[in-house]
Parts: C-alpha cells; sequence; structure tokens
C-alpha cells in the first residue's frame, strides 16, 4: 500500500481497479446464481404442493425439507468460501507501491473467480438435484415404496445399481456426489432387490464390481418407509470388499433429523428382516419418551 500522505501511483489505482472490478463482477456472478437457485426452488416446491395438494407434504413441510437439504450440504458456509472469503483472498493490494510492485494479472484472476463460482454453483446444482429427488416422493404410486438408502465408500465416481427380482422395471440407480455417506429415500416399485454391481468410471479407466453372487436383499412394500441397511464398499489393491450392515437404530435416527415428515407418515418397515417388530417397539419408545419429555418442558 502507498506510505502514509503519499499520493498512490498510477500503477497502484490500475491494479486496485482490476481488483475491485473483479470481485464487484463475482458477487454479481454468485448473486445472480442465488436468485435463480431460489426461483427453481420455489417453482419445484408449488408445483409439487399443486400436484399433490391434499395428499402429501404441506408447503410448510417441504420448505423445510429444502432447508435440511441446504444444511446437508452446507450451502451457507459454502457461499461464504467461494463468495466472501474468494473476494477477500483476491482482493488484496499490492504490498507496497514502489518499483517492484506487482498486481496479479488479469488472466490469473479471472481463472481463480471462475473456479469459484463453479465451486458454488455446483453445491446449489447438488441442492438443486437432492429437492427434486425429494419431491418426486411425494408422488408415491399405489405399487411403489419408499426405500432408504444407506451407502458407504471413499471410493470416487460410483454407480450403483440394485435390481428387482422378476421385473424389468422397476431397478433403482444411485450416483453418490462425493466419497463418504450417502443417504437418501427414493421410490421402488414393491418387490425384493438386490444389491447387482458397482461401476467406476475414472477416465481413461473403466471398472466394474459384481455384487448379485453376495445375495444382498431386501424386501420393498407398497404404503411403507421401507429400511434396506447401510451398504459399505472398499477398494484395496484392485481387490474389493462389501457387508450389508444392520444399523437399524442408527438409520432411524438419520431418519428422524432428515425426513421427519415420513417417519410420521409411513409405517417403516424391515426390509431385511421382514418379520422383525423390533422397528415398532423402538418407535414406539421413543415417541413415548418424546411425549414425556414435552410434558416435563411444560411444567
Amino acid at each position: 500500500m502507498p506510505a502514509a500522505n503519499a499520493e498512490p501511483s498510477a500503477a497502484y489505482l490500475k491494479c486496485m481497479k482490476l481488483l475491485n472490478g473483479k470481485a464487484e463482477a463475482h458477487l454479481e456472478k454468485a448473486d445472480n446464481l442465488r436468485r435463480k437457485f431460489e426461483a427453481d426452488i420455489n417453482k419445484l416446491v408449488r408445483n409439487a404442493v399443486k400436484n399433490n395438494a391434499g395428499l402429501g407434504s404441506s408447503e410448510q413441510q417441504l420448505r423445510e425439507s429444502v432447508e435440511r437439504i441446504k444444511k446437508w450440504h452446507s450451502a451457507d458456509e459454502k457461499r461464504y468460501v467461494y463468495v466472501e472469503r474468494a473476494i477477500t483472498i483476491l482482493s488484496q493490494p499490492p504490498a507496497d507501491d514502489g518499483p517492484s510492485a506487482s498486481c496479479i494479472d488479469h488472466s490469473s484472476l479471472s481463472r481463480a473467480y471462475k473456479r469459484y463460482i463453479e465451486g458454488y454453483d455446483f453445491v446449489l446444482r447438488l441442492v438443486l438435484d437432492d429437492t427434486r429427488e425429494r419431491l418426486l416422493l411425494e408422488e408415491l404410486g399405489d405399487d411403489e415404496g419408499l426405500v432408504v438408502i444407506a451407502f458407504n465408500s471413499e471410493e470416487p465416481d460410483l454407480r450403483v445399481l440394485l435390481n428387482r427380482k422378476g421385473g424389468a422395471f422397476g431397478n433403482i440407480e444411485f450416483t453418490p456426489a462425493r466419497p463418504g455417506e450417502h443417504f437418501r429415500v427414493v421410490r421402488a416399485k414393491a418387490g425384493t432387490y438386490y444389491w447387482d454391481r458397482i461401476n467406476q468410471v475414472q477416465y481413461p479407466y473403466k471398472r466394474w464390481y459384481e455384487l448379485e453372487h453376495f445375495d444382498f436383499e431386501f424386501v420393498v412394500e407398497a404404503g411403507k418407509l421401507n429400511y434396506a441397511g447401510v451398504f459399505m464398499f472398499e477398494v484395496a489393491k484392485r481387490r474389493y470388499a462389501v457387508s450389508l450392515k444392520d444399523r437399524l437404530v442408527i438409520t432411524l435416527a438419520v431418519l428422524g433429523q432428515r425426513y421427519p415428515e415420513l417417519i410420521d407418515r409411513y409405517e417403516i418397515a424391515n426390509g431385511l428382516n421382514p418379520d422383525d417388530r423390533f422397528t415398532e417397539y423402538y418407535l414406539s419408545e421413543k415417541r413415548l419418551a418424546s411425549a414425556a419429555s414435552s410434558v416435563d418442558s411444560s411444567e
């Protein structure tokens, strides 16, 4: 920065003009993305309410679902990283105004801001895609149920396929957005399903991992919220290991956080063990505990 009481040089003023201009343009692009995102969300929610009036979740419940999805993806935190913090980092003025003062060149600055805006756009698209997926749950057919998909893997770029026995249609397919936990509720036709295969595409390589011979199956009952276990997948030195864990209590806890309105609306069926009655017992005890807690807090 120029010394105290010193007039800034033409080079310094030119640099600051570049930095401020790029910062303003970045903020405008980010705000435009957010405005379009909010408009798309509002349109999706209004259409869902209109198409399923009186049959599904209320508009307030759907908007609460959207807010939960935003939290899953840390949308507000990512906004700060990709927009406000990015501007702070990239708008630093030259350290001095002497002969050695230098300013980041236009091309480098443009590339840096482009990466940040692409990152912000990616987060908003994830939220929008998950919102579409969530709203589709409101259109459950007579022969369909809801399935809790809980999948864990540190492998990137996966596409997972589950097939329904005896049917050419009604398969379940999903692509985790990133390595780690993938937890979703999806629609599926009633029937018995098995984990079929996992494809991995990392250009120029393509790999596939067969799962059918493991006989990992679960049942989907129409009109119910079906628990299907927690699937674990890992690869080490070109060998892969899979397991289907029964973590019902953990899954129900996550369901309560992410899809509370679905737990209230649908009976939960244990697709791994259809004759199991623990789910009913657990939820009954949990409701009793919640009711007792509400009474205590009101006294």
